[in-house]
């Protein structure tokens, strides 16, 4: 694989973005989150793209959070806007598929709490470690504490790597939705991906949006933005290619 610290390779309207410093459990450097920021949004505008797989490269770990020569001593040398890297975070508005393959820590669980569809491999674990190593559980707690129970962000927060989720007990709180032998991960989440690709692009880009921003809003605001976004859609060939396929009983033609 390429030295570079993230890989993408596409086919089939299917992107594998893979963060790859296996050395480090992919560990996220300076340089691996530069390179997210410039790789997600290339992705959104390639109409060859329909949906990510983002996965680690070899077999300990998927990321385990921060590389430990950034985590600055000095408090005033950290930037006033928290780093953006994760899908979401940089305007990829298309399904991502998380295929965690090992240890998932820390920084790592970013990639978890912005992907519509998350797979582990039989060997994933999942931990967060900041008050252990004295730094402060914000960013990705508080996005878990949108998806998982509570109780269970709150042990991994206090506790520290002590509390380690193993792949089971991941499946059985809802953090993923499939658990696979190590060699079966990655085959599986380009199945995912294939059925994926095959619905229209432009239905799914407003479903998510109205979903992921509907979070961040009351129930009554939140419906209306989906009711907006289903306007939007209508005038969108895709609308009417769905029906229209149906009936003369072929396979969609999508616009991309």
């Amino acid at each position: 694989m390429s030295d570079k610290p993230v890989v993408v390779e596409r086919e089939n309207y299917v992107a594998v973005v893979t963060l790859n410093d296996p050395e480090s459990m992919n560990a996220l450097s300076t340089e691996m989150m530069q390179e997210l920021r410039n790789v997600w949004p290339e992705l959104d505008a390639d109409p060859r793209v329909r949906v990510a797989i983002v996965t680690g490269a070899g077999d300990r770990g998927f990321c385990s959070g921060l590389r430990a020569q950034n985590i600055d001593v000095d408090p005033k040398s950290r930037p006033s806007v928290f780093p953006r890297f994760t899908p979401r975070q940089c305007g990829f508005w298309k399904p991502v598929i998380a295929a965690v393959n090992g240890i998932c820590a820390s920084g790592g669980l970013h990639f978890l709490s912005h992907a519509e569809i998350v797979i582990a491999s039989e060997t994933a674990r999942f931990l967060d470690t900041h008050v252990t190593a004295g730094q402060v559980s914000g960013l990705e707690a508080t996005c878990l504490a949108r998806r998982i129970p509570l109780e269970v962000v709150l042990r991994m927060v206090v506790l520290g790597k002590s509390e380690r989720l193993d792949a089971q007990k991941a499946l059985r709180i809802g953090l993923v939705s499939e658990v696979l032998p190590p060699d079966r991960l990655l085959d599986r989440a380009k199945e995912l991906a294939r059925q994926v690709a095959a619905n229209s692009p432009a239905a799914i880009r407003h479903s998510l949006q109205a979903l992921w921003q509907g979070l961040d809003m009351g129930l009554e605001d939140a419906l209306a933005n989906a009711w907006n976004h289903i306007v939007a859609h209508r005038p969108h060939p895709d609308s009417r290619e769905g029906g229209k396929a149906f009936l003369e009983k072929r396979a969609p033609r999508w616009q991309d």
